[in-house]
C-alpha cells in the first residue's frame, strides 16, 4: 500500500512539473514572435498605467487562450518608459523584468525578453541578443534562475510587442491585473 501511495505521489509531482513547463510554452509562437502575422507599422507610445487599463479579451475557457492567435492589439510595437524594479530568469530562459510606471510606482507590469536560442525562426533574434546584453550589463548581479530579485529602480525606455498573458492570481502582484505584458521586448535603453 505504501508503495502505491508513493508511486501516485511521484506521478502527481511529475504531472504538476510538466503542466508548469507546458504553461510557459502556451502561445509560444506569439510570445517569441515566431508567428508570421504582419505587425502594424510604426511605434505607439504608451505607459504601464495605460497597458494595465486595457480590456482583456474574453478567452472563455483556458484551452482557448492557450491556442489563441495574435490579437489585433498584439500587433502594435510599443515604446514606454518606466523604472525596472525587479529582474529574474524564467525557467524557459526568458529574462523577466518588472517595470513600474514613472508616475505611479505601485502600477507595474511584466516585461520579458525571450531566450534567442528558443526563438530560432523569429526575425528579432539579434534584437533579443542585444537587449539581453544590455540587461545583463546593467543587472548581472540580480539575474538568477527561478525567482525575481528586487533591484534599485532604474529608469529605462523599452520597445516591444504587447501580449495578453493569462492572469496568474493574486500572488503575482507585480503582473498587470489584466494579464497585459510586453513580450517580446526587443530593445531597452537606460534613460540619462
Amino acid at each position: 500500500m505504501k508503495i502505491i501511495v508513493a508511486a501516485l505521489l511521484i506521478l502527481s509531482v511529475n504531472e504538476t512539473a510538466l503542466a508548469q513547463e507546458n504553461d510557459h510554452r502556451q502561445r509560444w509562437e506569439v510570445k517569441t514572435r515566431m508567428d508570421t502575422v504582419p505587425l502594424h507599422a510604426g511605434l505607439d507610445s504608451t505607459s504601464v498605467i495605460l497597458q494595465r487599463s486595457l480590456h482583456k479579451p474574453d478567452w472563455g475557457r483556458k484551452a482557448r487562450w492557450a491556442h489563441a492567435h495574435r490579437q489585433e492589439d498584439e500587433k502594435d510595437t510599443l515604446i514606454l518608459c518606466g523604472n525596472v524594479v525587479k529582474i529574474g530568469l524564467e525557467p524557459d530562459g526568458d529574462y523577466h523584468l518588472v517595470l513600474a510606471d514613472t508616475c505611479c510606482k505601485d502600477s507595474t507590469m511584466t516585461i520579458e525578453i525571450p531566450d534567442p536560442d528558443s526563438s530560432t525562426s523569429s526575425e528579432f533574434i539579434e534584437s533579443y541578443r542585444k537587449a539581453r546584453l544590455v540587461v545583463y550589463t546593467l543587472w548581472k548581479q540580480a539575474l538568477s534562475k527561478g525567482h525575481l530579485k528586487s533591484v534599485a529602480p532604474m529608469r529605462v525606455v523599452i520597445v516591444g510587442l504587447g501580449f495578453w498573458d493569462k492572469t496568474h492570481g493574486p500572488k503575482t502582484n507585480d503582473a498587470a491585473p489584466n494579464g497585459r505584458e510586453i513580450h517580446p521586448m526587443f530593445e531597452v535603453r537606460r534613460c540619462k
